[in-house]
């Protein structure tokens, strides 16, 4: 029977909404993750013995609105939702709901909701996701992500043939923790009442047994915990996957952190190969990387927040200085300590400017000090970046083009001798540090008094990655004429409000300024 097939209570995933941190955190988080290690995962499908019908995953028009607008508009959409896009003929950004094309009943739903205006996440991630495509969307927990997947999600149901008695659901939303998935849960429903849609809830703390009649009379959407959806795909008559065409993961980085890596691919690896797949994190780490590799389709990539993929795991020291010159003597007097913490990557602006530095550096260092710019062969990068990772030549300067793709994983301290001209360049710079996930790193961007410009975007980056920034590059901030109309002074004042780490500190082992 059902409650033989799981033995007796009712909550067998106790430590699985444990927060992480504080007293008693330790306790609960081994014994999740020892019940982890114990499930037994599903045996793997081989898709290409099944014979899939075909589904429709498309359902967004371009608003006439959108479509209109020029490079230059979209560009400024980008910078003011704070979004980098990556990926293949990303779609363009809406900026009300009424863009979206929605369906009367979810169109009412939204309204009913009280959602005036769509969230920056909201804004990007409906017309990728209403488009079919797979999508990675890095975004902060209070973004708006839920119903920036929830609506798509929603409308992909809409769109498909209805269930028959006994068959699986339509849609599979996975969550680390039971309050997250009720809270998914509640949404879905409310925003789905109009459609007719019914989702059900397989998580830790409830009755299996109440769930399992839910999830039998019938779901076209299931949201779900790691433990429960295995153990209900596991119990005779319980959770099959074979009509599933839709798949989100949400907060994936926590998923990953609580050990559910390996349940997470073996449910993933029961769902038809060319579903559509949305992911969902903070942050996006190596392991992450190779998850998206492995289970989602070309993906666009949308990184909410100006500081970008790592620039909250990155200590982020800005030091406002005289002049150009003084830069070279911040740099040179502190060379040989940043060296010996490990690898060290510079940026220049400029081709003249990064061989410039590399030669000044080789003649203070006396070794070898390669820069890599647009004007190399991809034969000498390639040289460049090998002597560097192997750590025959622990400096390397580069220019931001030259600098795409780097996946240098041991680099612990990047230095911007010259501030990046945009935002986005900033945060790919940063993001070069820390990569490998088991240490932070710093990034030190030098400035001098002329560079108010600069200053701006620098505070942002610093607010976005939740570090205070220090009262001279505020000051410096203060003088560009963009600081009235960036946002920036609300943002300041709400963080002073809730105060966090600072940004000047000297980095821990770093050498003081003299």
């Amino acid at each position: 029977s059902f409650m033989e097939a799981f033995g007796e209570g009712g909550s067998e995933e106790e430590g699985e909404g444990a927060e992480g941190g504080g007293a008693g955190a330790g306790p609960r988080r081994q014994l999740k993750d020892q019940r982890g290690k114990q499930l037994e995962l599903l045996p793997p499908v081989d898709h290409s013995a099944v014979d899939y019908p075909p589904f429709e995953k498309c359902f967004y028009s371009e608003a006439r609105a959108v479509t209109a607008m020029s490079d230059a508009q979209l560009g400024d959409v980008r910078r003011r939702l704070g979004v980098t896009c990556r990926g293949f003929e990303v779609p363009r950004p809406l900026r009300r709901f009424d863009e979206a094309g929605l369906l009367p009943e979810l169109a009412s739903a939204v309204r009913k909701a009280g959602y005036e205006a769509p969230t920056p996440i909201q804004c990007v991630a409906l017309p990728v996701a209403l488009s079919g495509r797979d999508m990675i969307g890095i975004a902060a927990t209070g973004s708006g992500k839920t119903a920036a997947y929830a609506l798509p999600l929603l409308t992909h149901v809409a769109h498909q043939p209805h269930l028959a008695k006994g068959e699986g659901p339509i849609v599979l939303v996975v969550a680390p923790t039971h309050e997250l998935a009720e809270q998914i849960v509640r949404q879905v429903r409310k925003l789905g009442k109009g459609v007719g849609v019914r989702c059900a809830g397989l998580f830790g703390g409830v009755s299996k047994f109440e769930q399992f009649k839910e999830l039998k009379g019938g779901a076209e959407v299931v949201v779900g915990t790691p433990g429960r959806l295995l153990e209900m795909c596991k119990a005779k008559g319980g959770l099959t996957l074979g009509r599933a065409t839709f798949v989100v993961v949400d907060e994936a980085d926590r998923l990953f952190s609580m050990g559910f890596e390996p349940q997470l691919r073996s449910l993933l690896g029961q769902v038809r190969p060319d579903r559509q797949t949305l992911l969902f994190s903070a942050t996006f780490r190596p392991a992450l990387e190779a998850l998206a590799r492995d289970a989602l389709h070309e993906p666009v990539r949308l990184t909410i927040g100006e500081a970008g993929d790592a620039a909250a795991d990155v200590s982020q020291i800005v030091e406002v200085l005289p002049s150009e010159d003084a830069k070279w003597g911040w740099l040179s007097t502190r060379l040989g300590h940043l060296t010996g913490l490990g690898s060290v990557l510079v940026f220049t602006s400029t081709k003249a400017g990064s061989e410039a530095l590399a030669r000044r550096l080789s003649e203070l260092c006396r070794a070898r000090v390669d820069a890599i710019h647009g004007d190399k062969t991809q034969a000498e990068r390639n040289e460049a970046l090998s002597r560097f990772k192997r750590g025959a030549a622990p400096i390397l300067v580069a220019t931001d083009v030259a600098s795409r793709g780097l996946d240098i994983p041991a680099i612990k301290t990047v230095v911007n001798f010259e501030a990046a001209k945009r935002l986005d360049d900033h945060t790919h710079r940063i993001g070069r540090t820390g990569r490998a996930g088991a240490e932070d790193g710093t990034a030190y961007t030098l400035l001098t008094r002329k560079e108010e410009d600069a200053a701006v975007d620098l505070v942002r980056s610093l607010l976005t990655a939740r570090q205070v920034p220090p009262e001279d590059l505020l000051q410096l901030a203060r003088a560009s004429r963009r600081w009235a109309a960036s946002g920036l002074p609300a943002a300041l004042a709400k963080q002073q409000r809730a105060p966090g780490q600072a940004a000047h500190a000297v980095a821990p082992d770093a050498a003081p300024t003299p």
